[in-house]
């Protein structure tokens, strides 16, 4: 957040200056130049998130809307896209793939997939959710939370999350710590870092895990290091925790702050 507010007050003092009216080529496309940064400045960072079930991505997810977006069993046992942003008017929306669509409250519309959780044939005709929410966390995000490899997810679904991290900024790959190198994932990963999105690598629930977290990192970075900008290993758990009862102490010890 520093490093966003440093740029966008080197724009703002760049942009006022009398230079920036000069109308020669090359301060023309500085000026356009500026102008596509100034606008990826003030505009919510679009964030992909995936991980195998249960490895904690719906608590991550939680930790930094700075609430509960939505019931875990939501993100676990539906396999459905879910795009997440800010809105002072809460409402949700179910997206079919044969353009219709089922609009409605947001607790409307999670008991609607929690009704259906685990059946496949619903989620195979479910193009996406669209929630949004009045949380301060999200007015600098615009989520995208994919279904769990595995599990209820189905072929259809697994194809439209490939093809939904075309258009974000960085992809975060959640690994439950307890079950590390347990489940094959490099072609999935293989697939999206071969898009050109950056992806890093969060180690959830630490907190479970007995030893040291380095090990896991070293671990990850040896098996698929290539695939990641950075490894963190962090407790979602005990980061939400510090969040909702104001206890930096437990944030810090956490790990999030360090992503």
């Amino acid at each position: 957040m520093e490093l966003l507010a440093s740029i966008e007050s080197a724009i703002n003092k760049t942009t006022t200056s009398p230079l920036y009216t000069i109308q020669n080529p090359l301060a023309l496309e500085i000026k356009s130049s500026l102008d596509i940064l100034a606008d990826k400045v003030n505009t919510p960072l679009r964030l992909a998130i995936i991980g195998e079930v249960k490895s904690g991505k719906s608590t991550l997810l939680n930790c930094f809307a700075g609430g509960e977006i939505s019931p875990t069993n939501v993100s676990e046992a539906t396999a459905s896209i879910m795009k997440i942003s800010y809105s002072s008017s809460e409402s949700a929306v179910i997206n079919f793939v044969d353009g219709t669509c089922k609009p409605g409250s947001v607790s409307e519309i999670f008991d609607e997939l929690i009704k259906y959780q685990n059946n496949q044939e619903y989620f195979k005709n479910c193009k996406d959710v669209v929630v949004k929410r009045n949380m301060p966390g999200l007015k600098s995000l615009n989520i995208i939370d994919t279904p769990g490899l595995g599990g209820t997810i189905t072929q259809q679904n697994e194809e439209r999350t490939i093809e939904y991290f075309q258009d974000v900024d960085v992809v975060l790959w959640v690994f439950n710590g307890n079950y590390l190198g347990q489940t094959d994932v490099n072609n999935y990963v293989r697939t999206v870092s071969n898009m050109g999105k950056p992806i890093i690598a969060i180690i959830n629930r630490i907190d479970e895990v007995d030893g040291d977290p380095q090990d896991l990192v070293d671990y990850l970075d040896d098996t698929m290091g290539v695939y990641f900008k950075r490894v963190f290993p962090i407790s979602a758990k005990k980061a939400y925790h510090g969040i909702v009862n104001n206890i930096s102490a437990e944030i810090d010890s956490s790990g999030l702050n360090l992503i």
